[in-house]
């Protein structure tokens, strides 16, 4: 594991014991850290390590998120005080913008100071040098921050208009090279990563319509507002001249976004034909641009629809295939409506996914982890696992199967011999005597066939028979004695319970038998 420590935890110490290197034994890392919080605890302040921001931890990725406030403020806000308010009317003086144009410029300058004060990456692989870590910042993005955070603007404060003021903070763009950085932390600790490209991707055109309808206003203030004549030749700007000129700044600004967003989609080349040059080359500019947004965002919907349905549609393809292989093997009804059934309720989602398929490119430590999570309680929900040392669970955890029965299904038939034990996930079953008798039935969270794993070759004494659609999970009995191999000690214990929960069955059998014999006496 490449982290410090877990990203939840934001804070962290300069050279924490990293989870990856503590190895699998959780108790152990819990020592180790206690240890050396204790160390602190006696250590004077000013030998003290210094505490670090992990760079994704939710901390972190709620302060990208206050700075993706901070940057669509400055490159949305701009274009516009660049044109619509420097008409006469619309002007609004400079110092109505230097409370959030300051604001925003320090918490620039608190990004740039986090920054030394937060880990990094390089080449994939987590910094834990501090130093280093802080020579990465310096030589990537550091220069790059400091241009866009430069005040210029300073210079004219007093004397100068509001365009000039805002024209000289034309540098607050360069940080909009810093927004796939910050998209890019918040999909990768995403659950939900392709809706978060979508809305990356709307949010792109509505910045571009943006910018481009303040262009097009940009042009039409540099060339007069030509009027439309009579003979349509001047027809570009598709409004008259009086839709524009001494208007107020949001009618102007509607139109514009209006004309931009028409042009983009390929809607307004036929209304607003350009005639200049400059009309021409940006019409283009449109078009092009247009064109690129439009295919990236229909291909990452198609993206996220095909992502939605992949396993929908891979169960449809595979219901089709032996839907036809029934029909040339004239299988039975019963049987082909059984079979449409189970592919039915994988497809509605309700079946435990192919855990192998999903975690086999893992390394073998995190793979143990990620089933350790999954299976650790159904394990301690039997009674002699729930006393075994942490060790001996998580070595059997990655030996549990994950299974899936139909209704009907039996599971286990009386007079067996049993070699696993099973574990409910879900769905219920239903304990059926050799008798045919029904003594109790059992959902998620229980357990049966323990007994096959205490004892020498027992006999099923009773059938267990799903009653709905089941998801459980196998333990053999190979896989729990290769594991008792290492543990003597559990071993011994188990072996004790399994020969007293044999006897106990044996006894409860017999019972049953003698009680049977009464009633056919009897009768």
């Amino acid at each position: 594991d490449d982290d410090v420590v877990h990203p939840d935890d934001a804070f962290v110490h300069e050279g924490d014991v990293a989870i990856g290197d503590a190895g699998p034994n959780l108790r152990t890392l819990g020592s180790e850290r206690s240890s050396l919080m204790r160390k602190l605890r006696r250590c004077p302040m000013h030998c003290r390590p210094m505490k670090l921001l992990h760079p994704t931890s939710l901390a972190r990725r709620w302060w990208l998120r206050l700075m993706l406030v901070a940057v669509l403020y400055n490159v949305s806000v701009l274009p516009v005080r660049l044109t619509h308010l420097t008409r006469p009317g619309n002007v609004v003086p400079p110092w109505a913008w230097y409370v959030p144009d300051y604001a925003f410029d320090l918490l620039f300058v608190a990004d740039m100071v986090l920054n030394f004060y937060t880990l990094g990456y390089k080449n994939g692989v987590l910094i834990r040098d501090v130093r280093l870590s802080r020579r990465v910042y310096l030589r990537r993005w550091f220069w790059l921050d400091l241009l866009a955070t430069l005040p210029v603007d300073i210079v004219v404060i007093g004397w100068a208009d509001a365009y000039y003021h805002a024209l000289l903070r034309i540098n607050r763009f360069l940080r909009l090279l810093r927004l796939g950085g910050y998209f890019s932390t918040w999909e990768s600790n995403s659950n939900v990563p392709n809706i978060q490209r979508v809305l990356k991707l709307a949010l792109a055109f509505a910045f571009i319509s943006h910018v481009m309808g303040c262009l097009f206003f940009a042009i039409c203030i540099f060339e007069d507002f030509p009027n439309r004549d009579e003979a349509g030749l001047n027809n570009w700007f598709v409004f008259d001249r009086d839709m524009l000129v001494d208007r107020d700044a949001w009618v102007t600004y509607s139109r514009s976004l209006f004309w931009a967003v028409a042009m983009m989609t390929g809607q307004g080349t036929e209304a607003g034909v350009p005639i200049t040059l400059l009309e021409l080359y940006f019409t283009l500019l449109c078009l092009v641009v247009g064109l690129v947004l439009f295919a990236a965002v229909i291909g990452q919907i198609w993206n996220l629809i095909s992502t939605l349905n992949e396993a929908q549609e891979k169960i449809r393809r595979k219901k089709d295939s032996i839907n036809s292989f029934m029909y040339t093997r004239r299988f039975p009804r019963r049987l082909k409506k059984r079979i449409r059934s189970y592919y039915d309720y994988l497809a509605a989602g309700q079946a435990a996914g192919d855990d192998e398929a999903i975690l086999c490119d893992l390394p073998s430590h995190l793979r143990n982890q990620v089933y350790m999570h999954l299976n650790r309680k159904v394990l301690l929900a039997v009674p002699f696992f729930a006393t075994t040392p942490p060790a001996f669970v998580q070595q059997l955890v990655v030996r549990l199967k994950p299974l899936l029965f139909a209704p009907g299904d039996w599971i286990i038939r009386a007079g067996d011999i049993g070699k696993e034990m099973y574990f409910l996930s879900q769905g219920t079953v239903k304990v059926v005597l050799k008798s045919g008798k029904v003594v109790s039935r059992l959902g998620a969270g229980n357990f049966f066939g323990e007994v096959a794993l205490l004892a020498d070759n027992p006999e099923r004494t009773a059938s267990i028979v799903a009653e709905t659609y089941v998801n459980a999970y196998r333990l053999l009995k190979s896989d729990l004695l290769e594991v008792l191999n290492d543990f003597p000690d559990v071993k011994q214990q188990m072996f004790e319970i399994g020969e007293t929960r044999k006897n106990r069955t044996e006894d409860d059998a017999e019972q049953e038998s003698a009680l049977a014999s009464a009633r056919r006496s009897s009768a």
